[in-house]
């Protein structure tokens, strides 16, 4: 199993098969980085999240949100993430157009994907999304080697010891935002 701060480049999993749990940036860039050289890259969310492409209008969408706010810091917040939301449905689509599920929470609500590629990877069939399977939602409960929500240093200890060889690696991301992967 190895922890997203550790990942630094997509090449020891060339050729390999790849389950990447998470919609997090951390999961997120994972997915995009070793589509480019895996063997194929299947995606899972438990929950539909914002998807916020890197530019919007030719302008950095985190810049964009700022001008927003400063001249529109007037509109109730309900109101401009409203307009977020629509804006974003307008660029992307619908995330169901990508096999993904739906966001269930307003926009702002939580912390946005932030990825320019994710989306394109999908449509072009290098990264496919993969519905939460309810064998997947009771290893998640049960195993160590998937990461589950707790990140204390015991479970990380105990989820990196948990190795088992395969041509399998599977990444995952914890509600913390944490990405780990586990070779079967």
């Amino acid at each position: 199993m190895q922890h997203s701060h550790d990942f630094k480049r997509a090449a020891p999993y060339a050729g390999k098969r790849l389950l990447v749990i998470g919609g997090g940036n951390s999961a997120c860039d994972v997915a995009v980085e070793t589509a480019r050289v895996a063997a194929r890259v299947d995606l899972s969310w438990r929950r539909g999240y914002w998807i916020v492409p890197k530019f919007v209008f030719g302008v950095p969408s985190d810049h964009l949100h700022n001008l927003l706010y400063e001249r529109l810091g007037f509109v109730p917040w309900r109101l401009r993430a409203s307009f977020m939301e629509t804006m974003l449905r307008l660029i992307n689509g619908p995330n169901s157009a990508y096999g993904l599920p739906e966001p269930d929470h307003p926009f702002g609500a939580t912390h946005p994907t932030l990825n320019s590629e994710l989306l394109y990877f999908i449509r072009h069939g290098e990264i496919h999304p993969r519905p939460r399977s309810r064998a997947t939602k009771a290893a998640s409960s049960t195993s160590p080697t998937v990461a589950r929500t707790s990140t204390t240093p015991s479970s990380r200890a105990r989820a990196s010891r948990s190795r088992t060889p395969s041509s399998i690696a599977r990444f995952s991301t914890s509600a913390a935002g944490r990405c780990r992967s586990t070779s079967r």
